[in-house]
């Protein structure tokens, strides 16, 4: 009898909760006994939808490399891999593994012919695009709520995240101690050592471990500009809505003192494919070099960073002959049209499949929706009966409202990533097309980008 593997996955710790991972289970099996397989293993995961080094799927991959000749029976593609470095890992040329990809009626194993293999791989790459857009709207709404004042991650020492309004507010227990540490500072009689003892001495405990801060914890604090109103994100200063604990008077001064903790970044020109390629003798990265000739004309040319002894062949290479070699290898990625069109349909029959999971997570979401919903309306009216107190009824109402907005926010997010799925696949393919073509056109320094 042929031996098999179950592996089942859902993408939250909600989910696990509920029928996801017994719909899976009830489905391969029934697979399994029809097809006549031994399921000797069931590999079962909560993960993220993002979030790689997963487990439970690790300890999976092991078992394959042990016993090669396995069969691997898994519910769709998008349950099985979540990233590229999935689909690399879990390589049925490398691990002589049969992948039986059971909703999707498809097996992909060693004897697998090339086109089935390349439309496998299309289908991983848009089940990571789907998550990709997912996350994508994630970030929009952050930076929205950033141009609207509001701070989308954890609050800085000495302010707090209100759970129901999700508004930064001043945290009583800590403002009064990061206010302290800005005008003490200010004196110029302490040192950021001397500033954390007296801090210390005064009852300032770290917010998480409650235990003495160290140095370098002070120093944020005494440059972080939220502390007078301006949120700083990845190099863009918003305006915060937030109150502020000092003035920009103060943070100024305080500047003076501390003085410029960042150390200066050199300005070093940037060549085209430098950083791109290591040393295929001895690992270590090439690097490239600009120099001029007599006549005033300057060349750039590469080579190892290790010198002669540590590398046993530095060779120097001119950029032209890269550049050559580089247009070579992306004249080979030219997809044929035939391909293109079979990898359309596919994608199109993906897009189906795709559609029906969200689908599926929008009918749950709106579930949750009318559920609160109708906890609200009897809270309300248990409140006017008197069977509740007004203070209880206000703190939960406030929960379910804050709950009801987040299972919108998730509704919205999945309706924009399902109208690009699709689209954003076959535009792809258009490229991969032309990819040689469109390569020749850029100016050297974009070859290298892309």
């Amino acid at each position: 009898m042929k031996k098999a593997v179950i592996y089942v996955r859902v993408s939250s710790k909600e989910q696990s909760e509920g029928f996801s991972l017994e719909a899976q289970m009830d489905l391969l099996n029934a697979y399994a006994a029809k097809n006549g397989f031994e399921v000797i293993e069931v590999y079962k995961e909560v993960e993220s939808a993002k979030k790689g080094g997963r487990p439970v799927f690790a300890q999976m991959l092991k078992m394959f490399e042990a016993k090669p000749g396995l069969h691997l029976l898994v519910e769709k593609t998008d349950r099985l891999y979540r990233n590229a470095y999935d689909w690399a890992t879990l390589d049925p040329d490398r691990l002589s593994v049969s992948i039986h990809l059971v909703k999707e009626n498809n097996v992909v194993h060693r004897e697998s012919r090339s086109h089935e293999k390349f439309i496998h791989g299309i289908k991983v790459l848009m089940a990571k695009n789907f998550i990709d857009n997912l996350s994508e709207e994630t970030r929009k709404g952050m930076y929205k709520k950033l141009e609207k004042g509001g701070y989308p991650f954890l609050a800085p020492v000495g302010y707090k995240n209100d759970p129901v309004t999700h508004d930064v507010v001043i945290d009583s227990e800590y403002a009064h101690f990061v206010k302290k540490a800005f005008l003490e500072f200010s004196s110029g009689r302490y040192s950021l050592s001397s500033l954390n003892d007296f801090l210390y001495k005064e009852g300032f405990r770290s917010k998480r471990a409650k235990s003495r801060p160290n140095k370098e914890a002070m120093k944020r604090v005494l440059t972080n500009k939220f502390y007078y109103g301006v949120m700083n994100v990845k190099g863009k200063e918003y305006p915060g809505a937030h109150e502020p604990l000092i003035t920009k008077q103060l943070f100024d001064q305080v500047q003076g003192l501390i003085g410029n903790i960042r150390k200066p970044r050199f300005n070093v020109k940037n060549l085209a494919f430098a950083s791109l390629m290591t040393c295929g003798h001895c690992g270590r990265s090439i690097t490239g070099e600009e120099k001029r000739k007599a006549n005033g004309t300057t060349y750039v040319y590469y080579h190892c960073t290790g010198t002669r002894g540590e590398c046993s062949q530095v060779v120097y290479l001119e950029q032209a002959k890269i550049e050559r070699s580089f247009s070579q290898a992306v004249a080979r990625l030219q997809i044929p049209d035939e391909i293109v069109e079979l990898t359309k349909k596919a994608l199109l029959e993906s897009h189906k499949d795709q559609q029906t999971y969200s689908n599926s997570a929008l009918d749950r979401l709106n579930c949750d929706y009318k559920k609160l919903q109708t906890l609200i309306e009897a809270s309300y009216e248990d409140k006017l009966l008197g069977r509740i107190e007004h203070d209880f009824w206000e703190r939960r109402n406030g929960e379910w409202r804050r709950q009801q907005k987040d299972v919108l926010e998730a509704i919205d997010k999945h309706k924009r990533a399902q109208a690009t799925y699709h689209i954003e696949g076959i535009n792809f393919l258009e490229l991969a097309k032309n990819a040689h073509s469109l390569y020749e056109q850029q100016p050297i320094e974009q070859k290298a980008s892309h």
